[in-house]
């Protein structure tokens, strides 16, 4: 876990690494037999949502921005997604690099807020890390790493 620690310190100095957008809604268009689903153009789809994996480096607020700039939002992973996604990204089918998720703290209200829409988050799966105060916590968001088989770390926002 020290190791890790110090993993995610040298994370912590840089704070630009990659991400991913989450499209809003999938179209779905109907044949004579069946219903099949369509993300834009760039995007994949897993389950019922269409998402985009920068192979651009970037920090937490140019990642939002990029996001908004493709008519999306940097994922909002509910339980089942969450699942889904770190399933996909451990089978390496993407760079194996940490990215960001829309997870930001919000020290006003000293809790974790979803993003663009600051919605309250009710996310239960971060790594096992060093419990920070609310002063500590300012400036953090969310990203997941592939050296934790991306599960949850929050990371300074640059």
């Amino acid at each position: 876990m020290e190791a890790m620690e110090r993993r995610g310190n040298l994370v912590l100095l840089a704070a630009i690494i990659m991400f991913w957008c989450q499209y809003g809604t999938v179209e779905g268009h109907r044949d004579s037999t069946k219903m099949s689903y369509v993300c834009p153009p760039q995007f994949i789809r897993l389950g019922h949502s269409c998402y985009f994996f920068s192979e651009k480096q970037a920090t937490w607020q140019n990642a939002l921005f990029a996001c908004k700039d493709r008519e999306s939002n940097l994922s909002v992973p509910a339980r089942w997604e969450d699942r889904n996604l770190r399933a996909y990204l451990n089978k390496h089918l993407v760079d194996p690099a940490s990215r960001w998720i829309g997870g930001i703290y919000e020290y006003g209200s000293q809790s974790w807020k979803w993003g663009g829409e600051l919605r309250q988050m009710h996310y239960q799966s971060f790594s096992k890390m060093k419990k920070l105060s609310p002063d500590e916590l300012q400036w953090h968001c969310i990203a997941m790493m592939p050296e934790l088989l991306y599960r949850c770390v929050y990371l300074i926002l640059n």
